[in-house]
């Protein structure tokens, strides 16, 4: 038991120690820029996880988002971060294949949503050169692989063919609601290991 505590609490500090340095490589690489809200979304794709990383800025809450770029250099810095958080998440019975990780000029809070999309998991099972990949429209690939997903009114003939057909988990389709947790710098990252 002694050993499984020891486990956990380590858990807690990696994650904990991660979210913190995203959030100084945010303030260090974009914190010369005008803005209220810095937003860095991680988008998980296949197994094992492809990490795609989108960043962007609003000056207030409900303005346009303006999105950054996230270079090759920070891909792999923002890699490592993200594979613990995957993981720790993963180990606990949440999986997402979206995050997005939200930080408000002047505040200590950091904003952690996480959402499991069923379409970004079907997206993510095309092999390059199969003719459904091949004949997706790249805008509708993109709005897959953003926060926001595809609307729900949009027509996925994918979730009749393909999804019923796999065998997913319950949890994970039960787990469309996004995942919120609240860091305070220096409090426990309890909320995101229970």
């Amino acid at each position: 038991m002694h050993n499984r505590s020891k486990h956990i609490a380590t858990i807690r500090r990696d994650t904990r120690h991660s979210v913190f340095l995203l959030r100084e490589w945010m303030l260090n690489r974009f914190g010369e820029l005008r803005w209220q809200y810095f937003y860095l979304d991680i988008v998980a794709s296949g197994t094992p996880p492809l990490f795609i990383f989108q960043a962007g800025t609003q000056p207030n809450l409900g303005t346009v988002l303006t999105p950054l770029t996230v270079t090759p250099h920070d891909d792999k810095y923002l890699e490592s971060h993200a594979k613990i958080l995957f993981d720790v998440q993963t180990r606990k019975g949440k999986p997402w294949n979206k995050l997005r990780l939200v930080y408000r000029r002047d505040s200590e809070t950091l904003l952690l949503r996480t959402q499991w999309d069923q379409d970004l998991a079907w997206f993510s099972e095309l092999s390059p050169d199969e003719p459904t990949y091949l004949n997706l429209d790249i805008d509708m690939e993109m709005r897959i692989l953003s926060w926001q997903g595809l609307p729900p009114w949009t027509p996925k003939p994918w979730q009749k063919s393909r999804l019923r057909d796999r065998h997913i988990p319950t949890q994970i389709l039960k787990h469309n609601a996004a995942t919120v947790h609240y860091l305070r710098q220096g409090e426990s990252a309890s909320s995101m290991t229970k």
